[in-house]
């Protein structure tokens, strides 16, 4: 049996049956990772024996046929979780494989994004297979259990065990990789403390690949990430890969347009950096203008201007994001641009790219803009998605977009 498996399933049920939220010392928290399960999976009847065990000692009211519904729902939602170790291990070889010079960058692209929209899928089926399980506890045993009396993790696991548990996981301030005063556990997170004679422990349960980490004023607040979150979850080194891998083709693709023949472009590339992180710039400012010659000077015929915004705070501290940007946030330069066309004779495209997509009411704002001298593009790269109003005639960048994207 799989220790780790099955401190995941007590800590699902424990957290189910009295959801809470807490303080906690920032050194003296672990986290299990899902990389870190060994061993096989539970079957039905060892799940049921783990939940029957919790019910009887907790004196919850739950018959023989709710704990069988409730473990044929958790051996469900365990079954994403092997599939999602079984992903790791493979992107782990494909990444080995790059390395030794086996894949080319192109191939070591495609398959590596191949397998994390695969682990998306496994870990959004994780998260709602949580749901149903809290759905089903919420609805059949109708109980709650008061946080005081909430069992320590070796009570119902048994203090070799729970020290193996231990023993598995990372300090959580070793993964963050920055110290902060106080750990914040919201709702939802699943872990589970502890006795002082193991230290008061406190052990959580989830991949950092679920949670959603917010620091404010020195406290770091955990919380867990929705479904739709994890759809625009995006890791540091995946951001750099879909980051170049854009800028690359879309410079190719505007050198290769060419509206009218005799005319030329003059490309510019600007890029700004957050001062605590080096490593990813924030803002990179891809400008294009499309010149004619005209005796001694030229004549603009188009602007082109593409902003790829990236979180660059989250990457480098967390190693990831899950953020979707909204235009608020830049409200400042887009009116700095309808201001501007104004003056000119000429079109001018601004366009407004994020790895990790854009917020809803942007998207349906965007696909209703209208300005007869600003063409406004809204890009999702992860998900390859292009928003703008489409009652306007803009097929040949939309074509140029769609080539950078593929």
């Amino acid at each position: 049996m799989s220790f780790e498996l099955t401190a995941f399933i007590v800590s699902l049920v424990v957290s189910n049956l009295s959801p809470v939220s807490g303080e906690v010392e920032p050194d003296k928290v672990v986290i299990v990772p899902v990389r870190r399960i060994r061993g096989r999976a539970l079957t039905r009847a060892e799940i049921e024996s783990i939940i029957g065990k919790i019910v009887r000692e907790r004196g919850i009211p739950a018959s023989p046929e709710e704990i069988e519904k409730l473990a044929e729902d958790i051996y469900e939602w365990q079954g994403y979780l092997i599939e999602w170790r079984k992903l790791i291990k493979d992107i782990l070889k494909i990444e080995d494989e790059y390395s030794r010079g086996r894949l080319t960058l192109e191939k070591y692209l495609s398959s590596l994004l191949e397998h994390e929209k695969e682990l998306e899928e496994r870990i959004a089926g994780y998260v709602y297979g949580e749901e149903n399980v809290k759905t089903f506890c919420n609805v059949r045993f109708k109980t709650s259990l008061e946080k005081e009396k909430l069992p320590s993790l070796e009570e119902l696991l048994g203090r070799v065990v729970t020290r193996n548990i231990i023993g598995s996981g990372t300090p959580l301030m070793e993964a963050i990789g920055k110290p902060v005063s106080k750990i914040v556990i919201e709702e939802g997170v699943k872990w589970l403390k502890t006795s002082e004679k193991l230290e008061g422990m406190t052990v959580i349960f989830e991949d950092p690949s679920c949670l959603v980490l917010e620091e404010k004023e020195g406290f770091l607040r955990l919380r867990k990430a929705t479904p739709e979150e994890l759809k625009h979850r995006v890791q540091f080194k995946t951001a750099k890969m879909l980051m170049s891998t854009f800028l690359s083709r879309l410079d190719e693709e505007i050198k290769n347009w060419m509206p009218k023949p005799d005319a030329k472009w003059n490309i510019k590339v600007k890029q700004e950096y957050k001062e605590e992180c080096r490593e990813i710039p924030a803002i990179t400012h891809f400008s294009a203008s499309l010149e004619e010659p005209k005796f001694i000077l030229s004549k603009k015929l188009l602007e082109v201007h593409v902003f790829l915004l990236v979180d660059a705070d989250s990457l480098c501290r967390y190693g990831q994001t899950f953020k979707q940007y909204s235009m608020s946030e830049i409200s400042d330069l887009i009116r700095e641009f309808e201001r501007k066309v104004g003056e000119k004779k000429y079109p001018v495209i601004l366009c407004l790219a994020s790895i990790t997509g854009w917020v809803r009411e942007d998207v349906d704002d965007v696909e209703k803009y209208e300005n007869p001298r600003l063409q406004l593009y809204l890009v999702d790269i992860k998900n390859k998605k292009i928003y703008y109003n489409r009652e306007a005639e803009r097929i040949e960048f939309v074509e140029i977009l769609n080539s950078c994207l593929k």
